[in-house]
């Protein structure tokens, strides 16, 4: 059903979209139904949250799996398989925390992700388990209507003072101007509901508040087909985007955000003409490169 513009809480009004809404939500839906997301799935952090079944794991993991996902996926993969074997030998994410010694991830490093920093970052959550119970309770309290005060809240709650960038990665603020891709990504699987078998659905929030993780695939293909014409990937963008896409789904607009991305992660959009991809991508009627 086609939404109305501005009618997702807290968005401002999505970009003047030269080809009308009617065929972006055309080729949106066509990107959405062909989308293999079984196959895709196999290529994306969600499948380390996936793994397990407790709601407690499914957070925990899926926040390590979006904190740790920058880079290119054969390099992050193979650190959070290691990780997530780790902790399945004391029983799983949440016994791991909740046991947690700071001894236990000295041997782990991702660029500048080092053990010391996920040292400190671990002996937090333990910390934010035994106050608050979970993650998923600091996002549904903290929120107003806007996503960004249960990123900001999050955030607030498992940064560590004086740990440096290895635990800052993973406390983006909308407040800084950060478009929050891995917050936004890891709200997104524990919001929408399982109708695709790649989100969770166990957090008890609004999808039609969800922003959408603005990754550099989802930015670039989101200007290509006029959902923004900022230039620069913060906040701001992230929520333009998103309100464009409101535009065609107002109560799930990140529901098309997968399919997105993985046109670009599968190589399908390479941002520019080409003479196989573009005839058969589900997008051409409304991309800019013809």
């Amino acid at each position: 059903m086609l939404g109305v513009r501005g009618e997702a809480p807290g968005f401002p009004l999505p970009p003047r979209l030269g080809h009308g809404l009617a065929p972006l939500q055309a080729g949106l839906e066509r990107l959405y139904r062909d989308c293999d997301f079984a196959a895709r799935l196999a290529t994306d952090p969600v499948r380390f949250p996936r793994r397990y079944t407790d709601p407690l794991d499914q957070e925990l993991a899926g926040f390590l799996a979006g904190g740790f996902a920058f880079g290119r996926v054969d390099l992050f993969g193979p650190v959070l398989e290691r990780l997530c074997d780790h902790m399945d030998v004391a029983g799983g994410p949440r016994a791991f925390v909740e046991g947690f010694e700071a001894q236990d991830l000295t041997s782990f490093q991702y660029r500048w992700i080092k053990g010391p920093a996920l040292n400190a970052l671990f002996a937090n959550l333990r910390q934010v388990l035994d106050e608050r119970g979970s993650l998923g309770a600091i996002a549904e309290e903290a929120f107003d209507g806007s996503l960004a005060s249960s990123i900001e809240a999050l955030a607030e709650a498992i940064d560590v003072p004086g740990a440096g960038r290895g635990v800052h990665t993973f406390a983006s603020r909308p407040s800084k101007g950060s478009a929050c891709k891995r917050w936004c990504m890891v709200v997104r699987w524990m919001v929408r509901p399982d109708t695709e078998g790649i989100d969770l659905g166990i957090w008890d929030l609004p999808a039609s508040a969800l922003v959408v993780p603005l990754d550099t695939h989802v930015a670039r293909i989101g200007r290509l087909i006029g959902l923004t014409t900022r230039s620069t990937n913060g906040w701001r963008t992230a929520q333009d985007m998103t309100a464009s896409l409101a535009a065609c789904d107002a109560d799930d607009p990140v529901r098309y955000d997968f399919a997105l991305a993985h046109l670009g992660i599968a190589g399908l959009c390479v941002g520019e003409k080409h003479p196989v991809l573009c005839p058969a991508c589900s997008l051409r009627s409304v991309c800019t490169v013809q």
